[in-house]
Formats: structure tokens, sequence, C-alpha cells
């Protein structure tokens, strides 16, 4: 069985550290990306099964980096992850297409949970 593949997109180099290791235990295979035109390559070549995205990026906006992973594959879950939650912002990412919206600090029960609802197993 191949192992699912999740990208996470987030400038902040302890957030990815710290995805990836909780991602490695749970079983999946984690890419990572501090850049929203890097996470568009990565998304062309590496094709993983889900995209954890942070609204806020050095070098891009996080809804419009959502927007345009939804252009190329509207199939294609994204997890929005933000340390700024608002209504506003949760509903824009849910007319964007996000697959859930999660405010940071982000729990691992959280994680678990939005991957379950996903059903998206470490193993497909």
């Amino acid at each position: 069985m191949k192992k699912a593949k999740i990208l996470v997109v987030d400038d902040n180099t302890k957030i990815l550290y710290s995805f990836r290791t909780f991602l490695e235990k749970e079983g999946y295979i984690n890419i990572s990306a501090d850049q929203g035109k890097e996470a568009l390559n990565l998304i062309a070549t590496e094709k993983p099964s889900l995209v954890i995205l942070d609204i806020s990026l050095a070098d891009a906006d996080g809804m419009e980096i959502l927007r345009q992973i939804k252009l190329k594959n509207s199939t294609l879950p994204v997890i929005i992850v933000s340390s700024y939650y608002s209504d506003e912002k949760r509903n824009q990412a849910e007319n964007l297409g996000a697959s859930a919206f999660l405010e940071k600090p982000i729990s691992l029960t959280s994680i678990r949970e939005v991957l379950s609802k996903l059903r998206l197993n470490s193993k497909f």
C-alpha cells in the first residue's frame, strides 16, 4: 500500500517541523513548502492527497493560493490554518472550497478529527 502524501504550507519553520513530526508518526508522507509559489509547484509535481495551508505566507495570501489550487484541482482537499480566526475568513475559505478551517495553535486531536472526516487514511 502506498502512503498518503500531505503538503504542509507555512512560513514558520517550527510549525513545518511540528507537522512533519506528527504526520510521519501517523503514517503519512509529509512534504512542505514555506512559500505559496513553491506550494503550487509541489502540488503539480508531487500530487499530494491533501494540502494544509496557512492563510498568512510571507510571499502570498493563503486565500489566493487556495483559489489557485481549486482552479487547477477542484477535488484536492485543502485545510486552511490561521492564527487570525474570524467568521469572515472562515466563510471566505469555505466559499473558495476549503475542506476545513483550523485556528492556531492546532491540537493534534483536531488534526486527527479532520483527517478522519476527510477519510484520509495514512495508507490508501
